[in-house]
């Protein structure tokens, strides 16, 4: 393909897609396609676009290793890579940034990456194995989503057994479970999470295998030590990771804990609207929290907040006379 070309329409292409000079124009459209082909010397643009590129082939299902002359634009694209046989797929996506991309679940047939790519959502359905470059960094800007479940376990390793292919968030949480994790690096400053239920085969660094703490509330509005002018409070904070609260006057685990169901299920963000918290006093409210993967606070590791309730303002009034005059009449001035 060369010239300048932009698609009008929603598309299938049933063969690869070649793209030697010249600019193509995803222009907002969705694109199948077995697979994508650009890697050489020439001066080309590809833009993604906005839609969803879907590569439903096998074997090289995308290629810009050789990037000389290469510009692209990712705009808020994603690509899937759908195929679920036993045979693999490569992306080859020469070191350059792509937005979002997701794995189709199923197949035996592995995913296996390379070049030091960025993405910005990286999302592994499962049972999926991947494969990252060996001595290289994939990087990722948004989300980095790789849950499986009993029996559909993700696989990630390293091209080279041994060789550590190292993962690069800058923050936040990486939350996953049922893993087969080998030589893995994981790194950047985010905290990566390999859960309960996965598998520390060998190789890996920078990820934390076992129970994991729940979620941690913080930044509560009222603030803790205030004085309340309402039995029936809204409470807000914000959660260290995506996850769920509870919110009581009785302190218990997650499970246990009845009470009020605080709104923002799998935010950051919580909010609790209370039931009466009674008379005037001292109150205290106990958080119990779990996490988008299940970790639960236990009754030993919930959060709590005091106020002092007080529903009437016991100041005295005060009326003050001034100037000359006469009081007259009956009654109590309060």
């Amino acid at each position: 393909m060369g010239g300048g070309w932009a698609f009008q329409d929603n598309s299938t292409i049933t063969a690869t897609l070649t793209v030697t000079n010249g600019s193509l124009d995803a222009n907002g459209t969705d694109i199948t396609v077995a697979n994508v082909s650009s890697s050489n010397a020439n001066t080309r643009t590809i833009a993604l676009g906005t839609g969803t590129w879907t590569l439903n082939g096998t074997d090289t299902v995308w290629t810009t290793a050789t990037t000389t002359g290469l510009t692209l634009t990712e705009s808020t694209s994603t690509i899937a890579i759908t195929d679920t046989s036993s045979t693999s797929k490569t992306f080859a996506g020469g070191g350059k940034t792509y937005y979002n991309i997701s794995i189709t679940a199923s197949g035996s047939g592995a995913v296996i990456f390379t070049g030091a790519n960025t993405f910005n959502n990286f999302t592994i359905n499962n049972p999926k194995t991947i494969t990252f470059p060996a001595s290289t960094t994939t990087t990722i800007s948004g989300t980095f989503s790789c849950s499986g479940s009993s029996g559909n376990v993700i696989t990630i390793n390293s091209s080279s057994d041994g060789v550590a292919a190292t993962l690069s968030k800058a923050s936040g949480i990486v939350a996953c479970n049922y893993l087969s994790l080998q030589d893995s690096a994981a790194t950047g400053g985010a905290t990566w999470r390999a859960g309960s239920n996965s598998t520390d085969v060998s190789g890996n660094t920078g990820w934390t295998f076992g129970t994991v703490a729940p979620p941690a509330p913080s930044g509560f509005n009222p603030a803790t030590g205030s004085t309340i002018k309402t039995a029936t409070p809204n409470i807000t904070f914000t959660l260290d990771e995506d996850g769920d609260c509870k919110a009581s006057t009785t302190n218990a685990s997650y499970s246990a804990m009845s009470g009020t169901d605080c709104i923002g299920d799998g935010s950051s963000a919580g909010a609790c609207s209370m039931a009466s918290l009674g008379s005037n006093g001292s109150k205290t409210i106990y958080f119990a929290c779990q996490d988008v993967d299940g970790n639960q606070d236990a009754a030993d590791t919930t959060h709590s907040v005091t106020y002092t309730l007080s529903t009437s303002d016991s100041a005295a009034a005060t009326m003050t006379l001034k100037g000359a005059g006469v009081f007259k009449g009956s009654g109590a001035v309060k």
